[in-house]
């Protein structure tokens, strides 16, 4: 399934990203680098922004795939993707991606050995169900809600009982 694969690209390139650039961020003692190290980090994501924003794969597809595969910071990429997709303003179009967003976090689980991964995506979700768009009389997203906040107070014992 082609999806997969993009997710997994994804993944791997945010990951290299990021550790790209806390190394750069830790060797410079915190400062900028060569004014031609961001070129070269928009370079590593160029692909796979450019591989979502071009897919014909329908946007639920690639968010399912994520949470299969266990991929967080794509799942985190592909949230905001879908949310650059409907104009702010636009409530009665912005809320079912949004509710479609944080019950897809809702059911996502982190990588074993990076869990820590799954917090950006999680955060998302939280500034989605706070945002002045988000309708907390509408049922769906008073469910998906509790779901999100279930999920990841079940996810905060394991971490503890670990």
């Amino acid at each position: 399934r082609p999806e997969r694969t993009l997710c997994a690209l994804m993944e791997a390139a945010l990951q290299a990203y990021l550790n790209h650039t806390a190394l750069d961020a830790l060797g410079a003692g915190g400062a900028e680098g060569p004014a031609g190290e961001a070129a070269g980090e928009a370079h590593l994501l160029a692909r796979p922004l450019e591989a979502v924003r071009t897919s014909r794969l329908p946007a639920d597809r690639v968010v399912l795939a994520c949470v299969e595969q266990r991929t967080p910071l794509a799942f985190r990429l592909v949230m905001a993707l879908q949310a650059e997709s409907v104009p702010p303003g636009e409530g009665l179009r912005w809320l079912p991606v949004a509710v479609a967003s944080v019950r897809a976090a809702a059911r996502l689980q982190p990588p074993a050995v990076r869990d820590f991964d799954v917090l950006p995506a999680w955060f998302y979700a939280l500034r989605l169900i706070a945002a002045d768009e988000w309708v907390p009389e509408y049922t769906a997203g008073q469910q998906c809600a509790a779901a999100f906040s279930r999920h990841v107070h079940a996810a905060a014992r394991l971490a503890r009982d670990a």
